[in-house]
């Protein structure tokens, strides 16, 4: 499981990953909540989005890719 660190606010920042590789989660306010979309800036992950309320620390979601599915744990803080 690969966690991303991102920082305790609803705007758009550059993220880490507990692997050494970098990103960035773009945040748009949505009519329910918030969209978060995942964009990393090496190719060893896919990029993903979620729709929901404020991340929660240690969120684990599951993204189902081509190359089959890949867990992610959001670490906040």
């Amino acid at each position: 499981m690969t966690k991303i660190y991102v920082q305790p606010v609803n705007k758009s920042q550059d993220v880490k990953l507990s692997d050494g590789h970098e990103g960035y989660m773009r945040v748009e306010r949505e009519p329910h909540g918030y969209r978060y979309d995942f964009e990393f800036s090496a190719h060893y992950h896919h990029s993903f989005w979620y729709d929901g309320p404020n991340l929660k620390n240690g969120f684990e979601i599951m993204v189902h890719t081509i190359d089959g599915p890949e867990k992610f744990q959001i670490l906040v803080g």
